[in-house]
């Protein structure tokens, strides 16, 4: 398309007509409207071959322009990172931060939202999540540019067709959407505003999410706060709290219900004050019990109590795939015992998933083991067993380490140290009813609390950053929740471990809620057990010993990956702030300081320090089998 060809394109639909005021196609004034004050003019031209047109739509954290691609002569939808509160335009088309926003915190976001669409584009491939073409800088801003659906929104679709659909058109038109949110959650990113609003129709009748501008990674600490639509966001959502899988499993399971209905959702707010949310079964529709029951229980108000991720609800609503039929059927190699929870009465234990733990040295190591296929985490099977291998130069050491040890390092890192897969051995922590609370009875593992980063600042610098480090932004949270719950447990087991409401004290006297499938103990919960919540400790606040918890046991693998002897021998708790070891004296806060245990004492944790980790699990009791 040559540029003197622009005054043909009308702006509004991007078709090219000879008519010079009016679109024959749309109707609509060819030169374009600009709805939006502090929108880009259209007809700008961006990156040198991307037409502008009128606003598609508009968000808190964007807009999205209709567009055309004046090389390979096809329309785009255009999404311009615009985070109205922070942000003013200039008159030459570029942003400036505006208001209280520093140019630090906007670049943070800026990058948060070009990194997240980088992940994004791998998911072109999945047929229900709108593809992206191009990612690039111009304007002080970032730009997104997708495929441009032309069916309209679902919503408008919801109001053609009567009002409502009919159960099957929902189940099969919502089916690829859940699929393809599956993976996006597994590259740990969560939407946070699916609607029927946000979900685009193709020419195929094919839908796709689209307005990703809300997407937050999960361990993101920088993302805004984002209520969602009222009616498809769940209260976790609305109060800046405990999202997960489990929060766009709502918004999934609201539209299906505006799509049955053609009712919108009570919202979130309305229902924690009582307002309740009219069953389905409700409605004069045909609709089966279990794909109601399934559809209900994803709008639960607990989190807990909905399907965890979207591939319990592709199952609560379609059943199992032929793939995971097929994956039943087959023998499984590894655990080699049964994937049941063994349970020793009389020592209270419980042995339950597996954790590369023993060093497989001496004749033991064969070739077979040293020149195996492994993967991308550095795991293989041979033989039914499990084995994993790790490089001794990736072990976590500080930079002073590192520099006294450098030709050392260089040597090691040819070198890997190989460990067998065995079963984790758990402490039974409290039984109240069927739940039992567990914890690892070895250091399993050896991990920064944050990010690995502040391994390499000095003192000085690890000393100025106060404020933000919590328990639920924090790397080893994620990592917990994700690395270690795939690694150490089967899908079957992962099912068996029950999701807990977690309160972690950030102050005296305010608790911030989160919901996990492991965590790390809280020092009220060390002295006081897992159901007191505002107890002993902060009326004391005092130290104490854990007689019950020295000595501290490392696994051979755990104490591979504490290659720097200087660091300590202990492990941590989620709680974050300072200990006084001379008074005897702690308090909570969210600081740079963290909370371990040390040969039975409590002691502080800095965040350029790494720390054993004892992970905690809760479990039912009905699924464990005595031995």
């Amino acid at each position: 398309m040559e540029i003197s060809e622009i005054k043909k394109m009308c702006l509004n639909c991007m078709h090219m007509t000879k008519e010079e005021d009016f679109c024959p196609v749309c109707g609509k004034p060819k030169k374009g409207v600009k709805t939006f004050g502090r929108a880009l003019e259209p007809g700008t031209i961006l990156n040198g071959k991307f037409l502008i047109g009128n606003i598609l739509g508009m968000g808190s954290f964007g807009i999205t322009y209709i567009g055309f691609d004046m090389l390979l002569e096809y329309r785009v939808a255009i999404k311009e990172f615009f985070p109205d509160e922070m942000v003013e335009r200039k008159e030459d088309g570029s942003l400036i931060v505006a208001g209280d926003t520093t140019e630090e915190e906007f670049q943070a976001e800026l990058k948060a939202f070009l990194r997240e669409s980088r992940m994004l584009a791998q998911f072109a491939k999945y047929p229900g999540i709108v593809s992206i073409k191009e990612l690039f800088y111009a304007n002080n801003t970032g730009y997104m540019v997708m495929e441009y659906l032309e069916g309209g929104t679902l919503r408008r679709f919801i109001d053609n067709n009567g009002g409502h659909l009919s159960v099957e058109q929902t189940l099969s038109l919502m089916k690829p959407v859940i699929v393809s949110m599956e993976e996006i959650h597994k590259a740990g990113l969560i939407h946070r505003d699916i609607s029927p609003e946000n979900i685009m129709l193709d020419s195929d009748g094919s839908i796709k999410v689209i307005d990703f501008g809300a997407t937050k990674k999960l361990n993101n600490r920088t993302a805004q706060v984002y209520f969602g639509k009222f009616g498809y966001a769940p209260l976790e959502q609305m109060v800046g709290e405990g999202q997960g899988p489990w929060t766009d499993v709502y918004g999934i399971c609201a539209t299906m219900y505006c799509m049955i209905t053609g009712d919108i959702p009570t919202d979130a707010f309305r229902r924690s004050m009582n307002e309740p949310l009219t069953p389905i079964t409700d409605y004069n529709i045909q609709i089966d019990q279990r794909v109601a029951d399934a559809i209900m229980k994803g709008m639960n108000m607990q989190c807990a109590d909905r399907q965890q991720d979207m591939g319990q609800l592709r199952r609560s609503l379609y059943g199992f795939s032929q793939e995971e039929m097929n994956k039943k059927n087959e023998p499984v190699y590894f655990p080699t015992i049964n994937t049941q929870m063994l349970y020793d009465k009389k020592n209270r234990r419980v042995w339950f998933g597996h954790y590369p733990m023993n060093e497989v040295s001496g004749s033991r190591l064969t070739t077979d083991i040293i020149y195996a296929t492994y993967d991308l985490v550095d795991s293989t099977m041979i033989k039914g067993a499990k084995f994993k291998r790790f490089n001794v130069a990736s072990a976590l050491m500080s930079r002073d380490y590192r520099n006294v040890n450098r030709a050392k390092i260089k040597e090691d890192s040819r070198k890997y140290r190989y460990f067998e897969y065995t079963e984790i051995p758990w402490v039974i922590r409290q039984q109240k009813g069927n739940t039992m609370i567990l914890q690892s009875e070895y250091v399993l593992d050896y991990q920064l609390f944050d990010d690995r980063d502040y391994m390499d600042m000095t003192e000085r610098e690890i000393g100025k950053i106060r404020t933000g480090i919590v328990w639920e932004s924090s790397g080893i949270r994620e990592w917990l929740n994700r690395d270690f719950f795939q690694e150490a447990f089967s899908k079957e087991e992962q099912e068996r471990i029950i999701i807990k409401e977690i309160r972690t004290p950030i102050s005296t006297f305010t608790d911030k809620t989160t919901y996990d499938r492991v965590f790390l103990p809280s020092v009220e919960e060390m002295i006081n057990g897992y159901d007191e919540r505002n107890g002993q400790v902060r009326a004391n606040n005092s130290l104490k010993l854990f007689e019950e918890q020295a000595p501290c046991y490392f696994s051979q693998f755990a104490d591979a990956k504490k290659i720097n002897e200087s660091l300590p021998m202990g492990y941590g708790l989620r709680t974050r702030g300072t200990v006084n070891e001379y008074n005897g004296t702690f308090t909570y806060g969210e600081s740079c300081d963290g909370q371990s245990i040390q040969a039975g004492m409590l002691k502080n944790w800095r965040l350029d320090v790494p720390m054993g980790i004892r992970p905690v699990i809760l479990v039912d009791v009905t699924d464990i089998c005595e031995v």
